[in-house]
């Protein structure tokens, strides 16, 4: 084996290993986190599914999804009551839908154009979805609120960014809560439904420990 091959050897193992390694992980996000880092968010249904080739060559798996609605779209392309192709990878940060999964997604729209998602943008069967959290996003609370960041202990803005600090690592927050900005101080605070006292009330205590992903 001369110089150069051997290096080309090596160089495919270590990324190899990179691959196999190196699975797809995703940091914790509060919906309000997700709908604001997000190009599109919508409820819909998925009618079918196929794997195909993408225009960069790698293999993907493409949904037809029905739209019932729009929640969010940076580019005005999709329509209420139309179908539209989301595409994902098939590789570990793959989304595994159901046909006929009635859901909330989120993704991206890639250089082409295309919508996209991931396993770490948020997705969601609609009857997991409470009342709350169905008011904050057809209501658009999430979107409202965007200069306000979500975070856990620990790893919030030292400065002066508005922000709102997850009090607990269950799902009270996140399903109960969307983090609203104080008009002319620069300050958010937590906007709670009913529902989270409910929620907070059926919870264990926790500690810092449980904020550990």
């Amino acid at each position: 084996m001369t110089i150069g091959s051997r290096a080309h050897f090596l160089a495919v193992s270590l990324l190899h290993l990179i691959c196999v390694c190196y699975p797809c992980t995703c940091p914790y996000k509060h919906p309000q986190t997700a709908v604001c880092g997000a190009d599109w968010a919508l409820l819909g249904t998925v009618q079918s599914s196929q794997n195909i080739t993408g225009d960069d060559g790698k293999a993907k798996h493409k949904y037809e999804i029905y739209i019932i609605k729009v929640i969010k779209d940076k580019t005005s392309k999709l329509k209420h009551k139309s179908v539209t192709p989301v595409i994902t990878p098939l590789d570990d940060c793959a989304v595994n839908i159901q046909k006929d999964s009635r859901s909330i997604f989120t993704g991206s729209f890639d250089g082409l154009g295309y919508a996209t998602m991931t396993k770490c943008d948020w997705h969601e069967d609609y009857t997991e979805v409470p009342k709350c959290q169905r008011r904050n996003l057809f209501k658009k609370f999430y979107q409202k609120n965007c200069g306000c960041i979500v975070c856990l202990p620990g790893e919030c803005p030292t400065d002066s960014t508005p922000h709102c600090v997850m009090r607990s690592s269950d799902d009270c927050d996140n399903k109960h809560s969307h983090c609203a900005l104080y008009s002319g101080c620069n300050k958010c605070s937590w906007r709670r439904c009913l529902s989270y006292y409910d929620c907070q009330d059926s919870q264990e205590p926790v500690s810092i420990q449980d904020f550990v992903l």
